[in-house]
C-alpha cells in the first residue's frame, strides 16, 4: 500500500510540472513570429509570439491592430452565446470608435468541417449584419494551431499596446468589457 501511494505522489509531481508545457508552446509558435491576419475589410492584425511566461498562451502573444487597444473575439456561427454577444461587441465598436478594436475570428473549420467556409462565414455576417472586421483568411489557422485547444467559446482576449492584458470565457456582461477598456483608456491617457 505505501508503494502505490508513494508512487501516485511521485507521478503527482511529475505530472505538475508545467515548464514543459511552456517549452511545448515556444517550439509550437515559432510560426507565428510576425503572422499577419488580414481582416473582411482590408485591416491587418499582426501576432507575434513573445517570451513565453504563462501556461495561458493568449498571454504569450503580442498583438498589434489599428489601435493601441485590440479586442480579439472567438466565435462559430453555430454558437448560440456567440450569437447573443455579437450585438454588444458591435456596441463597444461604435462606442470605443477608433480608440478599441475589435475583431472576430470564426473558429468554425478548426472545431469541425465546414464546405466553403468563407462563404459561410462572410453568409453569417451579411446575414447578421455585422459590422466588425472578420479575419477569415488561411494564416488565422496558424493562430488557432498555437493556441492548440480553445477549451469554450466566446473566448475574448484583450491586448493593451500589444500586451495582453486579460481574455474571458464565455458570455459575459458588455458593463465588464466596457469597464475594462475604459480602465485602460484612462491609464493610456494618464501616461
Amino acid at each position: 500500500m505505501k508503494l502505490i501511494v508513494m508512487l501516485f505522489m511521485i507521478f503527482m509531481i511529475v505530472g505538475c510540472d508545467t515548464r514543459k508545457d511552456i517549452d511545448d508552446a515556444q517550439i509550437k509558435s515559432e510560426k507565428l513570429i510576425n503572422l499577419t491576419l488580414s481582416a473582411n475589410n482590408g485591416e491587418k492584425v499582426e501576432i507575434k509570439q513573445i517570451q513565453a511566461t504563462s501556461d495561458n498562451l493568449l498571454e504569450n502573444l503580442e498583438v498589434k491592430g489599428s489601435s493601441e487597444i485590440v479586442l480579439l473575439f472567438f466565435f462559430t456561427t453555430w454558437c448560440e452565446p456567440c450569437l447573443g454577444v455579437m450585438p454588444h461587441m458591435e456596441r463597444l465598436s461604435m462606442q470605443f470608435d477608433n480608440k478599441v478594436k475589435i475583431y472576430g475570428i470564426p473558429i468554425d473549420d478548426f472545431v469541425g468541417e465546414i464546405e466553403n467556409f468563407e462563404s459561410s462565414v462572410m453568409l453569417f455576417v451579411n446575414s447578421n449584419e455585422i459590422k466588425m472586421p472578420i479575419i477569415v483568411d488561411n494564416f488565422r489557422l496558424e493562430l488557432l494551431e498555437y493556441l492548440q485547444n480553445i477549451e469554450g467559446i466566446p473566448l475574448l482576449a484583450l491586448y493593451d499596446n500589444g500586451s495582453y492584458v486579460i481574455d474571458y470565457l464565455g458570455a459575459i456582461p458588455e458593463e465588464m468589457l466596457e469597464f475594462d477598456i475604459t480602465q485602460l483608456l484612462n491609464k493610456d491617457n494618464q501616461g
